[in-house]
């Protein structure tokens, strides 16, 4: 047992490593960290260590198709709720959701929650996986049964029935973490205000109380609110916590044993903010020199890898932070309860106050080939007395030198249904779009971009007025402030050291048919994007361009049959096909009839429906095609 008891640290470190691999690579990670283990401590703790993991690996609900008229609802966000019943739980898409802890009745086909990969940003299947959540459903019908009167519920109706928009909309997002779907602040999408709340407390009674009496309290309001907000990971991390503090254990072990067990009950906790931010400042609290500022780099670290960034400022008050926010769920528990709106102007004002931290973050993740670099600088260093002062230095200057990603590419986003196509120049924090994906997608290309270090578009080019090529083309027009915005064809587009050539001379009333159709050649690749160009657009190119020529061909409209016909091809004969395309049960893209004459002529083709985000990573004398589902080859060029 005290041998347990001295590795329960590395044990918790290496669980949490497997959990974050487990996913695509279980067993390369399961045999990783075992090795790994058995290298460090040599004895037969490592046959407890097996069971650990093999304990991570039990689904907490069930995973088969939902059978499910009646179920509870879990928790709630701006336009879906979660809900739970006969074992399972799964998403319910729904524009009005009803009151947290309801009884629902609902009608309706289950989906499988479909995976989606992306270099960056969130996989929403797997992230819902973890959460034990596998269906989804939009239901036919759905009937309020009974409304429990417990605490979330309360609050809920009450802030539905406040006139002012905009104290509605902070009280929703400061009582019930219910945010605005384009919430960028992670503080209020990761629940901080809860153990917010916790911190201000302790810091308050520490003013009046000894510190007996002081804990005694802190753990009973921790319980309460734990059981009122339905048993949130913040909470239970510090309940977890506070029991573990009664153990007479050294400090490590005491922090390896809280993150275990919160490991286990809460899978999902491995990708989350909420458990690795807290957590990293404890790991580092252990450290004997320089704490805060080994805290400070992997909270920097860790931002980057979650959000595509880090703000150094979040990361150096994380703590005051919290409180502040605790502070600000008083007050907006003081305006439901009482109906006043006097603290009003100071629940905007500490909001603002949060919300202009946002201007402090810094775009680019650290998940880049030039991160081999840094780690490889960081090595010849690590004989330096003070390291950690030049990892920070350093990781400064990579990322806003864009060294973490210092070369070029051409990157065909998995927009789902839709296209937008990204092309960067090497160390650049601009770059080139070239359509938009739906609405619903602008998360998906922003964190593409924030992930690439893009601070504005040089340009953006709108092949086509169809929702999926041109649906947030408003709100990326003003989030990144585009110098030139092409809708309508002309000759030649120049973005930096590249010339773009618009093939498409018609414009009638068919969008599609009008589509801009843009050629280029990019470091040797003669590349050319179809838009939703159809049948009758080819063939115009192909009796003009009768010796046009592609490497890489970005097929029109999605793979459909009204494109890519015999003539087209015959005259590009493309060395790659890439084709952008939604769920083939709601679009039937790409269609047989297309794939059947691109195998006739062996043209090869990547779609983002089974590759994910699709890049071309511009490398000297040679260009390198990556996928996020793993694929990688690379382009030759005629």
């Amino acid at each position: 047992m005290k041998k347990l008891l001295n590795h329960s640290l590395l044990m918790a470190v290496l669980l949490l490593l497997f959990q974050m691999g487990k996913g695509k690579a279980l067993l390369f990670s399961a045999v990783l960290v075992i090795a790994f283990y058995i290298l460090r401590t040599r004895d037969r703790t490592v046959f407890f260590f097996i069971i650990l993991l093999s304990l991570s690996l039990i689904p907490h609900t069930r995973t088969d198709y939902p059978k499910v008229q009646q179920a509870r609802v879990v928790s709630v966000s701006a336009s879906s709720f979660i809900a739970e019943g006969n074992g399972c739980r799964f998403i319910v898409r729904y524009d009005e959701p009803p009151a947290p802890d309801s009884e629902i009745a609902l009608s309706g086909r289950f989906e499988k929650n479909e995976s989606s990969a992306h270099f960056f940003g969130m996989d929403f299947s797997d992230w819902n996986e973890r959460r034990g959540i596998y269906y989804a459903i939009r239901p036919a019908s759905l009937t309020v049964i009974k409304e429990h009167h417990t605490f979330r519920s309360i609050l809920y109706h009450r802030i539905i029935r406040m006139n002012d928009p905009s104290l509605k909309s902070l009280c929703f997002k400061m009582l019930l973490g219910i945010n605005d779907p384009d919430e960028e602040s992670f503080f209020y999408r990761c629940g901080f205000s809860l153990s917010g709340i916790i911190m201000l407390v302790r810091e308050v009674l520490g003013r009046f109380c000894n510190e007996r009496k002081r804990n005694r309290i802190v753990f009973i309001l921790t319980c309460v609110l734990f059981i009122a907000y339905g048993f949130p990971l913040l909470l239970f991390q510090s309940l977890v916590s506070a029991v573990l503090k009664k153990m007479d254990q050294r400090q490590d072990v005491r922090v390896g044993i809280g993150m275990i067990i919160v490991m286990l009950v809460y899978p999902e906790s491995v990708c989350s903010a909420a458990f690795l931010l807290p957590s990293c400042f404890r790991l580092c609290a252990l450290e004997k020199t320089d704490r805060k500022l080994k805290g400070f780099y992997l909270s920097c670290l860790l931002q980057s890898y979650l959000f595509q960034g880090f703000n150094p400022l979040v990361s150096l008050l994380f703590s005051y932070l919290r409180p502040l926010l605790g502070a600000g769920w008083f007050l907006a528990l003081g305006c439901v309860v009482t109906g006043r709106h006097d603290p009003l102007k100071l629940l905007r004002m500490m909001n603002e106050s949060i919300t202009l931290l946002d201007r402090f973050f810094l775009p680019g993740s650290i998940m880049g080939l030039g991160t081999l670099f840094y780690l490889a600088i960081l090595i010849s260093l690590h004989s330096r007395k003070h390291l950690i002062h030049y990892a920070v230095i350093l990781l400064f200057v990579f990322q806003l030198g864009g060294f973490f990603h210092p070369f070029g590419e051409i990157t065909f986003i998995n927009v789902g249904q839709g296209d937008s196509i990204f092309i960067r120049m090497p160390l650049s924090h601009e770059g080139m779009l070239i359509d938009t994906g739906k609405p619903g997608q602008y998360r998906t290309v922003t964190a593409y971009l924030k992930a690439k270090g893009t601070w504005k578009l040089d340009t953006m080019a709108i092949t086509h007025g169809d929702d999926d090529h041109s649906g947030s083309m408003d709100r990326l027009n003003q989030a990144y402030h585009v110098r030139q915005l092409i809708q309508v064809h002309q000759k030649k587009i120049t973005y930096g050291m590249y010339d773009f050539y618009d093939l498409n001379e018609i414009t009638d009333e068919d969008e599609n048919r009008s589509s801009l159709v843009l050629y280029t050649k990019i470091n040797g690749m003669r590349m050319l994007f179809m838009g939703d160009a159809d049948e009758v657009a080819e063939k115009q190119i192909a009796e003009k361009y009768g010796n046009l020529r592609c490497d890489v061909l970005k097929l029109s409209h999605h793979g459909s049959k009204t494109g890519s016909c015999d003539r087209f091809l015959d005259t590009v004969r493309p060395g790659l096909g890439i084709i952008s395309s939604g769920p083939y049960r709601i679009y039937h893209h790409p269609s047989p009839e297309t794939i059947q004459r691109l195998l006739k002529r062996h043209i090869p083709y990547l779609d983002t429906k089974k590759q994910g985000d699709i890049t071309i990573l511009m490398l000297p004398h040679m260009n390198l095609c990556i996928s996020a589902a793993g694929s990688l080859g690379i382009i030759n060029t005629q």
